[in-house]
């Protein structure tokens, strides 16, 4: 909502503030998906339970090997990178990158097999996901949705 009382000043103001929450939020969705893919390695918790070999292992990995799916992974954390990179300096074409970042990841989810949440795991899973879905709402409802407006230069043609 905006309130017509305001002054330039003071919307101004207030969108570098929404700007600064905004970054600090993508920062966040970063953190808890890489601290999410990486505690696992780090702790070794396969060692320890030896589930894996007991669960559906997905229609990707019966469909594919190895290689082509560490290609596949490889590519999508570019892409995760690129989007997430627009997205954070504001540039229009990031808000349809991490839309089809989110997409691609979530039909991947669908069709990699069953996955093991170990205790640590699930609150930061869920962190991940609910920052996710936060930056994708105030992209495209919140106050933020203006800065991602592609912006025309005037050109002045009497100078």
């Amino acid at each position: 909502m905006t309130n017509f009382n305001d002054t330039d000043e003071n919307l101004f103001e207030r969108m570098k503030i929404y700007k600064l929450w905004f970054r600090r939020l993508i920062v966040l969705a970063i953190l808890f998906s890489t601290l999410q893919y990486s505690i696992p390695i780090i702790f070794n918790f396969e060692q320890y339970y030896g589930l894996r070999r007991f669960v559906d292992q997905g229609l990707i990995t019966f469909l594919l090997d190895n290689e082509i799916q560490l290609t596949i992974a490889f590519l999508i954390i570019i892409f995760s990178i690129i989007s997430y990179l627009m997205v954070y300096l504001f540039k229009p074409i990031g808000k349809i990158l991490y839309t089809i970042n989110l997409v691609i990841t979530l039909l991947i989810n669908m069709f990699s097999g069953d996955i093991i949440e170990y205790g640590i795991l699930y609150p930061l899973d869920w962190l991940a996901k609910i920052s996710e879905a936060l930056i994708l709402y105030l992209m495209y409802f919140g106050e933020i949705k203006r800065e991602f407006i592609i912006k025309k230069k005037l050109s002045n043609k009497h100078n």
